[in-house]
């Protein structure tokens, strides 16, 4: 509540995390992808994109590459998360200075594998519950909405990236 994060990866999953974060108390939440498109969308949903003179004190690094988690953490201020959501391609590697950064700064590292869903915690309830309550709205996350007599015309989209999309949704009843 009252803090800042920066969401690395504003693709849907990051974009939900953001709505989340919000719905958290967040004060403000940045972003950085390396799709000018995607940040403008994100920047239509009341986010913001990130610029380097801002410390923010929790992140989300949702993409698996190196240099996204190297800006992560020095965008992060003493004493703040991290947490590892992006599925690396490859390797991620960190340079000794960028290693001293997590140790000086005292950051706490946390990974995540998918979601929890257990009778202890159960991320999904909370969702719901996020999306029932109208904390968040999920359906600001639909770029397009096709009929079931164009799902090749989206698969399309999808597959050959011919335009910018966020979430494809087909509606099966047109």
């Amino acid at each position: 509540v009252g803090k800042n994060v920066l969401v690395s990866g504003a693709g849907p999953i990051g974009l939900f995390i953001g709505l989340n974060a919000k719905a958290a108390g967040a004060k403000d939440v940045y972003f950085i992808d390396i799709d000018d498109k995607k940040l403008q969308f994100a920047k239509s949903l009341g986010f913001l994109p990130y610029s380097e003179n801002v410390l923010t004190d929790a992140c989300v690094e949702g993409t698996g590459y190196d240099s996204a988690l190297k800006l992560c953490l020095n965008a992060l201020s003493p004493r703040s998360t991290i947490v590892l959501l992006g599925n690396p391609a490859k390797s991620v590697c960190l340079e000794q200075k960028d290693y001293w950064n997590i140790m000086r700064k005292e950051l706490t590292v946390l990974g995540t594998w998918n979601s929890s869903f257990s009778s202890n915690e159960n991320d999904w309830i909370e969702c719901l519950e996020n999306v029932q309550k109208g904390r968040i709205s999920p359906e600001k996350l639909i770029s397009h909405v096709f009929p079931l007599s164009k799902i090749n015309e989206a698969f399309e989209i999808a597959k050959n990236k011919t335009e910018f999309y966020n979430k494809i949704l087909i509606d099966c009843e047109k």
